[in-house]
């Protein structure tokens, strides 16, 4: 396995989202060695991103239907051979100390294996402050789009963290993926990410984790920015996608034995 991090991002139709997130990750891409894995998903003119990606420096798919975030990341992030994968979403951007520090703390704490940063909007909002309770009563301890004046910034642990920036070790991801039960409910997964259009993929990733003993920490002090629904509107995916992925993680929950609400 190679040090460093493999760092996959998400596009789906927002080229100057992914401009954005791409020219953040070149200002700190120097904190560790780290690969960029670009996925654009049912672009609507591939011509708009050729400004935005360089094949030259980064590894670049494109998925010609809409696939959904989880097959995109769990196609990109089992090509690498780094000893850490971080998943984006486009409308991220990253901040000085996220990479190296979300990455270091991984190293240095063998029971966990997986870790989320603060995140911000725009508007200084907090999009992700961690996510607590229990699987049966999550929650969010009133810290959703909360004013960030920096009073989220422990490192606790957590039942998930967001899946819009996502850190795993490799040793963790593969573990899970190889897991005969998650097979039998995602017979044609590439990676650990729960297979559903959208929703409940990185939640069902958390759970199965703590399942297999692993922790999941919140690195509160570590922020970035997550603009937030800038791939949709907000409500639109929710009423269309979410109860059929739902239903899939809590049969896939069911396959386990793992409680969730």
């Amino acid at each position: 396995m190679t040090p460093g991090i493999d760092v996959v991002v998400v596009d789906y139709r927002t080229p100057d989202d992914l401009a954005g997130f791409i020219g953040s990750f070149e200002e700190v891409r120097d904190e560790v060695d780290a690969v960029l894995h670009v996925a654009l998903v049912d672009p609507l003119d591939e011509a708009q991103h050729r400004g935005v990606v360089d094949p030259s420096c980064m590894n670049v798919q494109v998925f010609p239907t809409n696939v959904g975030y989880a097959r995109a990341c769990n196609e990109l992030g089992s090509r690498g051979e780094r000893e850490v994968i971080a998943f984006f979403n486009a409308d991220t951007r990253l901040r000085p100390g996220v990479l190296a520090g979300c990455r270091q703390h991984l190293l240095d704490n063998p029971q966990v294996g997986i870790v989320g940063p603060r995140q911000v909007d725009d508007d200084c909002r907090i999009t992700h402050g961690g996510i607590f309770g229990t699987n049966l009563h999550p929650s969010f301890g009133g810290r959703w789009r909360a004013r960030d004046v920096g009073q989220f910034s422990e490192i606790t642990e957590t039942i998930s963290v967001s899946g819009s920036a996502y850190f795993i070790k490799r040793e963790c991801w593969d573990v899970l993926r190889s897991c005969p039960l998650f097979e039998r409910v995602a017979p044609d997964a590439v990676g650990a990410f729960l297979p559903t259009q959208h929703y409940y993929e990185e939640t069902y990733l958390s759970f199965h984790a703590r399942y297999h003993g692993w922790q999941i920490h919140y690195l509160g002090p570590l922020a970035m920015v997550h603009r937030w629904h800038q791939a949709s509107p907000l409500g639109e995916i929710e009423r269309r996608i979410l109860p059929t992925s739902r239903a899939y993680f809590r049969r896939a929950c069911d396959e386990h034995g793992i409680d969730h609400e």
